[in-house]
C-alpha cells in the first residue's frame, strides 16, 4: 500500500503497466509451452525409432546366435555388423542428445518467463 496519497498515482500507473504487459508474457508463455511439447513430440518419434532399432538389433543378436552354432565361419561378419548397428544407435542417442540440450534451453527460457510473471504478480499483489 502506497504511504501516501502523492505515490497513489504511481503505484497505480506501475499496477496498469505490469497488467498490460500480462498479455505479452501470457501469449510469450504459450508459445514457449507450444514449442516444448513440439519438441517432446519429435523426442517421442526419436524414441520410438530407437525402440524400432533395438527391436530390430535384438532380432539381429538372436539371428546371429543361432548362426553362430551352425556357421562359426561368419561369426567376424556378424559382428562387423552388429558393431555397424552399435555405432547407428550411438549416433541416435547422441541426436537425442542434442534434443535434450535444446530443450534445456527452452525450458530455461519458459522459467526465465514464468519468472518475469510471478514478478509482475507480485508488483501487482505489493500494489494492492
Amino acid at each position: 500500500m502506497p504511504r501516501t496519497i502523492d505515490q497513489m498515482p504511481r503505484t497505480i500507473d506501475q499496477m496498469l503497466r505490469t497488467i498490460d504487459q500480462m498479455p505479452r508474457t501470457i501469449d510469450q508463455m504459450l508459445r514457449t509451452i507450444d514449442q516444448m511439447l513440439r519438441t517432446i513430440d519429435q523426442m517421442l518419434r526419436t524414441i520410438a525409432r530407437m525402440l524400432r532399432m533395438i527391436d530390430q538389433m535384438l532380432r539381429t543378436i538372436a539371428r546371429m546366435l543361432r548362426t553362430i552354432d551352425q556357421m562359426p565361419r561368419t561369426f567376424g561378419e556378424m559382428l562387423r555388423t552388429f558393431g555397424e548397428m552399435l555405432r547407428t544407435f550411438g549416433e541416435m542417442l547422441r541426436t537425442f542428445g542434442e534434443m535434450l540440450r535444446r530443450d534445456e534451453q527452452m525450458l530455461r527460457t519458459f522459467c526465465s518467463s514464468l519468472l518475469s510473471n510471478g514478478k509482475c504478480l507480485l508488483t501487482i499483489k505489493i500494489a494492492f
